[in-house]
């Protein structure tokens, strides 16, 4: 369906409107992601990267919290550095528009967010990012995914569409994947049906089974969970 470049139309597009969004572009920051922001607000120097921004919530969230800050997207980054008081974090603010996968990473981070990215990759890039950003984390860093697995799209007309390439994991998949990588850092992952209703047509075009995954750089249990 889809190519990275329709993606980015697509997304540029939304992101611009700033009205109600069905795919909730614009919600406000997650109480999870709040939670893992504040447990690293004593350490000093604090670097953290933002992997699909978008409207930049997440972003925002980690400089008001005095993080220096990667944010990466395919989307043009007029619009988050619109968001952004330039006095205030010009020198702890960095924007760059390309595919995560061709990003060169330069520093350690004390936190990532990949909010609702990962499951556009295949398996394998899925696999390749998320072993960069381990490899490019501190001691005691937190990674935190929003990953949707066992996806229904569909179209204006209900027949179903894929995009090209996504690896279209089920959530043992995706457990499986994050166990076999993160296999020395405590893994917590919540789980909860997710729809999205079209708003011109009766019933849904967007049907998921939605995992937060917080995963820490300390020994720990692995934690699995429903819900918020």
């Amino acid at each position: 369906m889809q190519a990275e470049e329709e993606l980015a139309i697509y997304y540029n597009n939304a992101i611009k409107q700033t009205n109600v969004n069905t795919e909730h572009l614009f919600d406000d920051v997650s109480k999870d992601f709040i939670s893992c922001v504040e447990e690293l607000s004593a350490n000093k120097c604090k670097v953290g990267m933002d992997i699909g921004y978008g409207y930049g919530n997440y972003t925002l969230c980690m400089l008001d919290h005095d993080f220096y800050v990667d944010a990466i997207d395919l989307i043009e980054t007029d619009m988050i550095f619109h968001r952004i008081p330039q006095l205030k974090v010009e020198e702890r603010f960095n924007a760059f528009k390309c595919n995560i996968m061709n990003f060169q990473f330069k520093r350690k981070y004390d936190l990532v967010v990949a909010k609702d990215v990962l499951h556009f990759l295949s398996e394998n890039d899925m696999r390749r990012i998320l072993n960069c950003i381990k490899k490019w984390s501190k001691k005691n860093a937190i990674n935190y995914f929003v990953v949707f697995t066992n996806i229904t799209r569909k179209d204006k007309r209900g027949k179903i569409k894929y995009i090209d390439g996504e690896a279209r994991l089920s959530q043992n998949e995706l457990i499986e994947i994050i166990n076999s990588i993160y296999t020395d850092w405590m893994i917590e992952i919540k789980s909860e049906n997710y729809i999205e209703y079209d708003k011109y047509n009766e019933g849904y075009y967007f049907k998921a089974i939605k995992n937060t995954i917080i995963v820490k750089n300390r020994k720990g249990e692995i934690k699995n969970g429903t819900g918020e």
